[in-house]
């Protein structure tokens, strides 16, 4: 269709990277994908998996903890999603909450 179109007028294609990580203590994460596509876009498609794994989770504290200002009642829906015991909560939307905050630890 029209996207698949446009990735390819940019030389680009899809790639799925997938939608599980773990945390630091080795915890399965569901739901991933969002974060697991930005590192993977930034690191590149050669980067170690690992790497890209860690990255994505740095993301997702971050990117999270900004949501987590705007929407406090979210709390609850974002560890239902990581689990898996919930549906996806994650959305693009969140990438501008984090963005707009002065103090990100996105900087780091």
């Amino acid at each position: 269709g029209r996207a698949r179109r446009f990735l390819q007028s940019l030389h680009l294609r899809p790639r799925d990277n997938g939608s599980r990580n773990t945390d630091e203590e080795g915890e399965l994460l569901r739901n991933q994908c969002f974060y697991l596509s930005i590192s993977h876009g930034y690191l590149g498609h050669g980067a170690p998996p690992e790497q890209a794994s860690k990255l994505a989770l740095k993301l997702r504290r971050a990117i999270e903890a900004a949501v987590l200002v705007a929407h406090p009642s979210w709390a609850a829906g974002l560890r239902a999603s990581s689990t898996g015991e919930g549906e996806a909560m994650v959305f693009a939307d969140f990438l501008a909450t984090a963005m707009r905050e002065e103090d990100s630890s996105l900087e780091d």
